[in-house]
């Protein structure tokens, strides 16, 4: 199986997070993307994101999809970080170490120099930290839930039905283009394509385009067939009287779940709120001078 299969193709096991409702993973994820923007402290990020990868360990996922999904973290990391550590504009800064002097000739004069700050590297690892849970947590889902109940969850949020059917099928679809991809690339190694080592660039360019034909004929190609098979199914017809071979039903597990996360969600919402009225001189109260004072010190 290649890395583009094992990177889309969910897993069949009885955890818990198996288990959930696909509706429920749904509102996990979205949950999550609204915490990891109104969270800004560096514990709590740190702390949403252990918990993150607790519950993708939890799921007992395969070795060589958790080793993916590390390379994947840890690239996302690095690069936000590193990035973040060179652009960093705002003041103050301390320079770490200077990759381009200002004072070199040409390039130094051009670029004005290029400093990696600290600032920026305490920067870049908040986003780091909110980009990282967000991956981990959308791997999960593809991982544990089949396609059928993701359309059905999507559908469940009012999510238009054509919409959601290309979601989910544009998942699907993904490593099919890539070993397309990589067939026909193999086949252009075999006739001597080395982009690396060519330095006619007018005749890698020129390859680069062949390869393309290819790959966007069999993609169009496939989609035709798709489009076929789909409007001789009745894609298309009465769409308000549309049916379901296997509807989805809320367990008492998945009810737990999804009210304490409303629960949870709502809380954090709230207190971040008040703080901000409070920060920004628009509203104080004594009696909430605990609920100011923490979400200072863990949001």
């Amino acid at each position: 199986m290649s890395i583009a299969q094992r990177m889309i193709r969910p897993t069949v096991n009885a955890t818990f997070i198996h288990q959930l409702d696909a509706r429920v993973k749904i509102f996990l994820l979205l949950a999550t993307s609204v915490l990891v923007i109104f969270l800004d402290n560096p514990k709590s990020l740190l702390l949403l994101f252990v918990f993150v990868s607790a519950a993708a360990l939890s799921a007992r996922l395969p070795a060589k999809n958790l080793k993916i999904l590390a390379v994947l973290v840890l690239l996302a990391v690095w690069g936000t970080m590193f990035s973040q550590a060179l652009f960093y504009s705002k003041l103050p800064r301390t320079v770490l170490f200077v990759i381009i002097h200002p004072k070199w000739p040409v390039i130094g004069e051009l670029t004005g120099g290029l400093f990696v700050y600290k600032q920026g590297f305490t920067y870049g690892a908040v986003q780091a930290l909110r980009f990282a849970s967000m991956l981990t947590l959308g791997l999960l889902l593809s991982w544990t839930t089949q396609p059928r109940d993701l359309l059905l969850g999507l559908i469940h949020f009012k999510v238009p039905y054509e919409v959601s059917f290309m979601t989910v099928t544009a998942v699907r679809f993904l490593p099919l283009v890539m070993n397309e991809v990589r067939t026909v690339l193999t086949v252009q190694r075999l006739r001597g394509y080395r982009p690396l080592k060519s330095s006619n660039w007018i005749k890698l360019i020129r390859t680069s385009l062949y390869t393309l034909k290819p790959i966007l004929a069999n993609c169009l190609r496939r989609a035709g067939t798709l489009a076929v098979s789909a409007e001789s199914r009745g894609f298309r017809v009465n769409p308000e009287e549309r049916t379901y071979w296997r509807g989805l039903e809320y367990s008492y597990m998945d009810r737990g779940v999804l009210w304490g996360g409303t629960v949870f969600l709502v809380g954090i919402v709230a207190v971040k709120v008040v703080y901000l009225l409070y920060f920004n001189g628009v509203y104080y109260t004594p009696f909430l001078r605990e609920l100011y004072g923490l979400a200072k010190n863990w949001l």
